[in-house]
């Protein structure tokens, strides 16, 4: 009998995995204060966030942020993620697709001892398209976006790329977007916490398929 192909578990980072809306809006506080935390929090991430920005990064702002960011995320803001990441792992493939920093996420996830449940990182360097992103990562795996994966995120702008390539997606309110703007993008599901993303994970990828 023909094994299952193991399954995927795609990441967006901030919000789902790393607890860094603070840290990210304090940077963002201090080079655009100009902007108001709604702004930022809600409406930047309603879209790709380079493609449709609210917040209006120059060449030398956007510089700075990423300089900043590369020194202050550390293993504190993915500790809530590393147990059940580490019980994911057993049994899927991690993935994480980002808009940030593919060296500050990599350093946080290694300080964490986490690292080595990873396959791929892909941030900002890779492309500023997650769509590209999403399917880079397939083909470079070979594997079915629609039927070997789901996205896990915590924004709207996050799900509507999702769709165009037919990947399902997990959000979670534990980031940047509640619940009731989550919905709009039709995700699978909505869950409030890790155990939420456990429970959801294995009903629709059950983990003794793999076993």
């Amino acid at each position: 009998m023909k094994p299952e192909p193991r399954r995927h578990i795609i990441f967006d980072f901030d919000g789902p995995i790393g607890d860094t809306y603070l840290l990210n809006w304090e940077l963002v506080r201090v080079l655009h204060p100009e902007v108001p935390e709604e702004g930022y929090r809600i409406r930047h991430h309603l879209g790709n966030v380079f493609a449709d920005p609210v917040v209006p990064f120059t060449a030398q702002t956007a510089a700075m942020y990423w300089r900043l960011y590369n020194e202050l995320l550390t293993r504190s803001h993915v500790e809530a993620a590393i147990a059940p990441l580490r019980i994911l792992s057993r049994n899927f493939a991690l993935h994480v697709v980002s808009s940030n920093c593919e060296g500050a996420i990599t350093r946080a996830l290694t300080e964490a001892g986490i690292m080595e449940a990873f396959g791929h990182i892909l941030g900002k360097e890779a492309d500023t398209s997650k769509v590209v992103k999403f399917q880079r990562l397939a083909e470079s795996e070979g594997f079915s976006l629609s039927e070997e994966a789901i996205f896990v995120t915590d924004t709207l702008g996050d799900i509507l790329e999702a769709n165009k390539v037919d990947l399902p997606t997990l959000a979670v309110t534990f980031g940047y977007h509640p619940r009731d703007i989550l919905a709009r993008g039709n995700p699978a599901g909505i869950v409030d916490d890790w155990e939420g993303v456990l429970q959801f994970i294995e009903r629709i990828m059950p983990a003794h398929a793999h076993n």
